[in-house]
């Protein structure tokens, strides 16, 4: 099974024994949210854990988990402004109100406490608190491009161009200052830094990526594109996982994101040919890992994506689905601080959000809606041959699945599990708004099992949630005719 704008995972089954009171949900809420969608199907609930219920808090369940888990945010560029989101897109922020085309923020980076560093214009860099407050601000003689705060939030890098050098080809340098702009060191020729841990930074230096000791002025050979690649291109953006499993750049002109497995501390040279092409109205840019190193984002002409590692291929490279998750974003940092700017200093300036986002936690969000679209009924042939194809959409930016139950009777009956049971399921996804076909697929083991049923009540279920808040649910009967 599958959802057309990309998959993160599926699971066939998931059990089932769990409390309407789910994580973040008030068990009222759940109650209402059953008998709601009990009433929208027309089944009559009776006592205890009916399967309608059991479905519908399993599937709601997958949403408000994944949400859960996923705790961190992305700092990025829109419209001129710096903005943060939670990582599935929802939640959307406008930190600064005061970028404009002819002075535009153009790079935004965070620390693992949420302080963000940004590039503004052509000299100028500032330091900023979530809700915008100015921390501190320096500028600079000639440009400070991609500037990358560490971790800890005690150093800036950028790469600034030189004033002289004897290559006609490169010519910036890599500098690391405070946050109010004293320098530090100058680690050598390099564009694009970013910091490994809060001494160690990667950049990309023509067809190489080199690493540096902050505390050392040491500059070394990483690895060039032809250790990955069987050519050899320039190579921009280098990103490294928090974990230090994977490296990301993108390369040929950002036509190309590559994201190999490391092999050890730099200078260890990764390993495998990983990558995906044919960005979608633009080009790759700015690759961005998860605080834990299992996803990646990053920007393509249309906004910014997101995607899991899913499992690897014969060559060791992991599925990666893109999904688009901020249209219109640029340049994503993604960090362990969660979307929490507090109030502003200042009385901010009206803003109109993009659809599906609420730029003021506390302010008027839109209100996240659910719809399902399906067949009455299918054959179990067509099923185990071609999937269920069904549509759903949803009104606002937000983590959803989409499951496919049968009854506990029917479990039972065709020992397939001890109660009602979740035969397929698309997601959890990072959806933007907007409509998804969706196609899901028996797994074999139930496959076999339903063959010789001739008639099964099953239900589905389309689920999605925002943030912590509570996961809103369209359920539709589906007759499975053998």
């Amino acid at each position: 099974m599958s959802l057309s704008k990309g998959t993160r995972g599926l699971r066939s089954r998931l059990p089932l024994d769990v409390p309407l009171d789910l994580r973040g949900v008030s068990a009222k809420r759940s109650r209402d949210i059953v008998a709601g969608m009990t009433k929208a199907i027309g089944a009559k609930p009776r006592g205890g854990a009916t399967p309608l219920r059991l479905l519908i808090a399993a599937a709601s369940m997958t949403v408000a988990v994944a949400g859960h888990a996923s705790a961190s945010s992305i700092v990025y560029v829109k419209d001129a402004n710096v903005w943060i989101a939670n990582p599935d897109g929802s939640g959307q922020y406008q930190v600064t109100r005061d970028g404009s085309t002819a002075n535009p923020y153009l790079h935004a980076s965070q620390s693992d406490n949420g302080t963000i560093a940004a590039s503004r214009g052509q000299k100028d860099v500032v330091v900023l608190k979530q809700n915008g407050d100015v921390v501190s601000s320096f500028t600079r003689t000639t440009q400070p491009l991609d500037p990358a705060i560490s971790p800890d939030g005690n150093l800036i890098a950028f790469s600034d161009q030189k004033l002289s050098c004897g290559l006609s080809y490169f010519c910036y340098a890599v500098r690391v200052v405070t946050p109010t702009g004293d320098l530090r060191r100058t680690v050598g020729d390099g564009a694009q830094p970013a910091w490994i841990d809060n001494v160690r930074l990667a950049s990309a230096y023509n067809n190489i990526i080199d690493w540096h000791r902050t505390d050392l002025d040491s500059l070394a050979l990483w690895f060039g594109s032809s250790d990955i690649s069987t050519t050899s291109s320039l190579v921009a953006d280098v990103d490294v996982a928090p974990n230090l499993s994977r490296v990301a750049y993108v390369e040929n002109n950002g036509a190309q994101l590559f994201f190999p497995a490391m092999a050890g501390d730099p200078p260890a040279k990764p390993v495998g040919n990983c990558s995906i092409s044919t960005p979608n109205g633009g080009i790759f840019d700015g690759p961005s890992f998860s605080p834990d190193g299992a996803e990646l984002s990053w920007a393509e002409g249309s906004g910014i994506y997101r995607a899991s590692f899913g499992t690897p291929d014969a060559s060791g490279c992991p599925a990666l689905q893109r999904q688009l998750i901020i249209p219109g974003g640029a340049d994503p940092d993604w960090g362990p601080a969660n979307v929490n700017p507090g109030a502003r200093s200042t009385t901010p300036t009206p803003v109109t959000p993009s659809p599906g986002t609420d730029p003021i936690p506390g302010g008027a969000a839109v209100a996240l809606k659910v719809g399902l679209t399906a067949p009455k009924s299918i054959t179990l042939t067509a099923l185990r041959a071609k999937g269920l194809s069904v549509q759903t959409s949803v009104t606002a930016a937000c983590r959803g699945a989409v499951v496919l139950g049968i009854a506990k009777a029917d479990a039972i009956r065709l020992k397939i599990g001890r109660d009602a049971t979740i035969v397929a399921q698309a997601g959890p996804n990072a959806l933007a708004a907007g409509s998804f076909s969706v196609t899901l697929r028996l797994k074999p083991k139930y496959a076999a099992k339903l063959k010789g049923a001739r008639r099964l009540n099953a239900i589905l279920v389309s689920t999605c949630v925002v943030g912590s808040d509570t996961p809103v649910v369209k359920a539709s009967k589906i007759v499975l005719k053998g």
